[in-house]
């Protein structure tokens, strides 16, 4: 009966973690990427400055 137990709890402790890695992973993916959509707004906006 532990066995079950604790195989239970590895399996939820590993989805957790795994699940907390993904979120960290995905949060500094998604702040890079905001980070190059800004760059890329501001040289757009910089680009139509400079034609007028």
């Amino acid at each position: 009966m532990n066995y079950v137990i604790c195989a239970v709890l590895a399996i939820i402790f590993s989805m957790v973690s795994s699940l907390v890695t993904c979120g960290i992973l995905m949060e500094l993916y998604s702040r890079k990427i905001h980070e190059c959509m800004m760059s890329a707004t501001d040289r757009i906006k910089n680009l139509e400055r400079d034609k007028k």
